[in-house]
């Protein structure tokens, strides 16, 4: 059975004015080329930070420190670091702020974010240090969650967060791999005040992935729960449908392909426990395809790739033709069968399938509504 994943939790202690003078010291911001005096200009963006991975190590260590400081401005409230590039190619990588209601920086925040990223190393240890030293004296907390996708790179560029927040003396709650929407989702979660009517206790380490998904299978329970499916028999994957309900999933090569499972096992669990009183025959199983490590991160597949290129997703799942590495033409995807494909931080999504005439169909929901 698949299990739930359980986060790393540091606790808070003293701030360490050493180790961040030289966290500072040890990654300072590069110059644009090693004949240049002219250092590299960083941007937050929408995005948050998106570069070339090798570009990132001092950002990391500054947003490890601007994390804290907004947690601690927000008097203790928990904000995230999620070190992702989404859909960029698999040798870029990036960090984006989460604040404490699960949502966007201020944008004074987000301008914060492009001064510490440029700043002197000298003079923003000098003016972190002074923070800290009053925030020791206020007994003001800081709590950080960081989450990461499945990059090679990512885990340690997620390390240089951490030790830069756990040396500023803030909680660090280290998430590993996680969607985009997880993270964001563990922020608002942990700060109770921002979801007043919800019960916010975590029963244990594992709590936050279970409650997620099982949030998400519940909404899902629940919305077949209104379905009517008196007329819907004809259709071979309709709820009324005495076949298993099954959807294939692009998951990119990307974290997403390491949910879906954990999806499928509550799912099958809620059969158990009384999936039928839904009076729908079988709840929909998913068929998770392109997972991490079958081929190169949102290469010819994925939302991204799906949408601007409006053609099928390369599989490269080998189980589907033991004689080839990826399927181009998609002989797996059968008439009218629904193909799901996520991006690489699975913040995404896009169904598309193939019509009677093998033609490619996307289901855009940008045009529909």
């Amino acid at each position: 059975m698949e299990s739930f994943q359980r986060p790393i939790i540091t606790k808070a202690s003293k701030s360490n004015p050493k180790e961040l003078k030289r966290l500072l010291k040890r990654f300072p911001v590069p110059l644009i080329t090693k004949n240049s005096s002219k250092k590299f200009h960083y941007e937050y963006g929408t995005a948050g930070f998106r570069y070339h991975h090798s570009l990132l190590t001092p950002i990391m260590i500054r947003m490890g420190l601007l994390a804290s400081l907004r947690s601690s401005s927000l008097n203790g409230e928990a904000v995230g670091i999620m070190i992702t590039a989404s859909h960029n190619p698999e040798d870029d990588n990036g960090v984006k702020l989460s604040d404490s209601n699960g949502g966007m920086l201020p944008v004074q925040w987000e301008q914060m974010a492009t001064k510490f990223a440029n700043a002197d190393e000298e003079k923003l240890a000098e003016y972190v240090i002074k923070m800290t030293e009053s925030m020791e004296k206020l007994q003001k907390l800081m709590v950080v969650h960081v989450g990461r996708d499945t990059r090679s790179h990512s885990l340690s560029l997620s390390q240089l967060a951490i030790r830069a927040a756990v040396a500023m003396g803030a909680t660090v709650v280290d998430h590993g791999c996680v969607t985009t929407p997880q993270l964001h989702y563990y922020v608002l979660r942990s700060n109770q005040q921002n979801m007043p009517n919800a019960l916010l206790s975590f029963s244990s380490p594992a709590g936050f992935e279970r409650d997620y998904l099982e949030g998400m299978i519940g909404a899902y329970t629940s919305l077949i729960g209104t379905a009517d499916i008196s007329d819907s028999s004809n259709s071979k994957n309709s709820l009324g449908s005495s076949k298993p309900r099954t959807v294939v999933v692009d998951c990119a090569c990307g974290v997403g392909g390491l949910k879906i499972p954990l999806l499928n096992t509550i799912l099958r669990q809620c059969e158990k426990e009384g999936g039928m009183l839904l009076n729908c025959p079988s709840l929909l199983a998913m068929i998770p395809l392109n997972m991490p490590g079958d081929g190169p991160l949102n290469e010819n597949c994925g939302a991204e790739f799906v949408q601007k290129q409006q053609k099928f997703p390369r599989f490269y799942t080998n189980q589907l033709n033991s004689d080839s590495n990826s399927i181009d033409e998609n002989e797996f995807i059968t008439s009218m069968d629904y193909v799901a494909s996520l991006d690489g931080d699975a913040d995404r999504i896009v169904f598309h399938y193939k019509n009677e005439r093998g033609n490619f169909v996307l289901l855009d929901g940008d045009k529909i509504a």
